[in-house]
This record gives C-alpha cells, structure tokens and sequence, in this order.
C-alpha cells in the first residue's frame, strides 16, 4: 500500500510513478490511498 497526500498534485504524479514501477518489478497488489479523501470518508 502506498499512502499518501497531495496538496498540489505534484505527489500524486510521484505515486502514480512509483505504483507503476512497482507493478512492472512484479510486485503483485500495488494499492493507493490518498489520505485526505480516507479521512474525509472515515469522519463524515
């Protein structure tokens, strides 16, 4: 799991790169969860 927070969006690019990689090394389960929007569902 790669867990993260974006205020500009230029951290999500680095996760969407880094899951990329991931997969193509054969990591079989590569899951994102951008916290801001988790939280937001956990407290709501």
């Amino acid at each position: 799991m790669i867990a993260y927070t974006s205020v500009y969006g230029n951290t999500k690019q680095a996760v969407d790169k880094l899951a990329e990689i991931l997969k193509s090394q054969g990591c079989p389960k590569v899951v994102i969860a951008e916290m801001k929007a988790l939280a937001t569902e956990i407290l709501a």
